[in-house]
């Protein structure tokens, strides 16, 4: 998590202790949790991409001024050279190579040498300051690429040649992305990034040098770098971070009209026991990760599902090495960023997603896709998915989908075919 969401995020925790402080029983936090302002970490994000962009661009023109007149090490380096390519030579080399039988040749009756020893003085580009400066600027193509694929994840698409209007800030910042992303391909076909990006790369984890420190351009880039790039660990706010969703989850439930079964000490309460016409629920949030297990029982009837949802700075099957083992055995698993919402049989490390959607919204999608009840008058579901069409496949009492991955369960109550959506990961298409 950046330091800007992390310092939003502490702020917002504060306003909802102060909520709690005023509602303590579980019931009282529950019954008017709506009262409580709704804050998006996207939103206050998004009010200072502009603002940020044009960080990064005063940044760039710092890095273009180092390119042009880098630092570099000088340093010695001893060669063997042919007498005629050396314009001067030290004491001690010639010393050296009058030693050197294999340097001299025969001309007649005199030996003259060949080959000498010459010491030359080589400038070294590749030294840790301007790895450092490669590395931000890696860092920095990564960071424009992400504003670019989610603010275009946000342009409106043309349809049936209506009028397409665009928010003008949205518009405004995604230009700005894009000339940067631009300056940054002209900095990595410099000299400069060609050469130093061929040698071993740093780690992350930058060390403060003298020039780093005293030298003003590459102090810019570092001051930069630690105050708005360095990603912090989760953990040092999973509390945080689970208190800020955990209000948002609960006030999904309260739209869907669930009440809470069981009091308690709102500060406290790590178990939310909630019950609508159709289904109990409880909520826990799972000690020493940020994470919440979620077990559905259907009203009336003794069928249970139970999911995950893992809260992470970033999409990583890791994650699920994090979950103790008696929540292991869940229907499905979950990992919530601050901007999508992925299926655990999707995970990948290799792209980040990103969504539209703001945070509410991801807590409201991943609620409708396990607490879907649809009444249907056939059996035909038995045999196709109703989300896609595809051939299901039946273990137990269970239909899943091998293309969707949607999964299901088909049941009668009241003489009344019903599918409750264990996991739907589309919009259904029944009728």
């Amino acid at each position: 998590m950046r330091t800007i969401e992390q310092n939003f995020l502490i702020d917002h925790v504060k306003q909802i202790h102060s909520y709690g402080k005023q509602h303590s029983t579980a019931v009282d936090f529950f019954e008017h949790i709506e009262d409580m302002p709704d804050i998006s970490l996207q939103a206050k994000c998004r009010e200072h991409d502009f603002s940020f962009l044009c960080d990064i661009q005063k940044v760039i023109n710092v890095i273009l001024s180092i390119v042009e007149h880098p630092h570099i090490a000088s340093r010695r380096e001893e060669i063997v050279s042919r007498i005629e390519l050396v314009k001067q030579l030290s004491n001690e080399d010639f010393t050296r190579s009058l030693k050197e039988p294999g340097f001299w040749k025969s001309r007649g009756l005199e030996m003259v040498p060949e080959k000498v020893y010459y010491h030359q003085n080589v400038d070294e580009l590749a030294i840790y300051e301007n790895k450092f400066i490669c590395l931000l600027i890696n860092i920095l193509e990564g960071e424009l690429k992400q504003y670019v694929d989610l603010y275009l994840a946000m342009l409106p698409i043309i349809a049936n040649n209506s009028l397409v209007d665009a928010d003008k800030t949205l518009i405004k910042t995604m230009k700005k992305a894009k000339m940067l992303l631009k300056k940054i391909n002209f900095i990595k076909n410099t000299r400069f990034y060609r050469t130093i990006s061929k040698t071993s790369p740093i780690s992350r984890h930058i060390e403060k040098t003298n020039i780093l420190i005293h030298d003003n351009l590459y102090k810019q880039c570092y001051t930069f770098y630690t105050k708005n790039l360095l990603y912090n660990n989760i953990e040092d706010v999973k509390e945080e971070l689970s208190s800020y969703y955990l209000t948002i989850i609960l006030k999904e439930f309260v739209s869907r009209g669930f009440t809470l079964v069981v009091d308690g000490d709102a500060t406290t309460n790590k178990k939310w026991i909630l019950k609508s016409v159709n289904f109990d629920v409880t909520l826990t949030q799972i000690a020493g990760v940020c994470a919440f297990a979620l077990e559905v029982n259907l009203s009336k009837t003794e069928m249970i599902a139970k999911h995950i949802l893992m809260i992470s700075s970033s999409i990583n099957r890791d994650d699920i090495d994090e979950i103790p083992l008696e929540y292991r055995a869940a229907e499905d698993f979950d990992v919530l960023t601050l901007w999508s919402l992925t299926d655990g049989e999707s995970l990948t490390t290799n792209k980040e997603l990103v969504s539209t959607l703001s945070e509410r919204q991801l807590i409201a999608k991943w609620l409708d896709s396990k607490l879907t009840l649809v009444d249907v008058s056939h059996d035909m579901y038995t045999i196709f998915c109703p989300v896609c069409k595809a051939t299901v496949e039946e273990n137990e009492d269970k239909f899943y989908c091998p293309e969707c991955h949607s999964k299901y369960k088909c049941f009668q109550r009241e003489n009344i075919s019903h599918i409750w959506f264990i996991n739907r990961k589309k919009n259904a298409i029944i009728e």
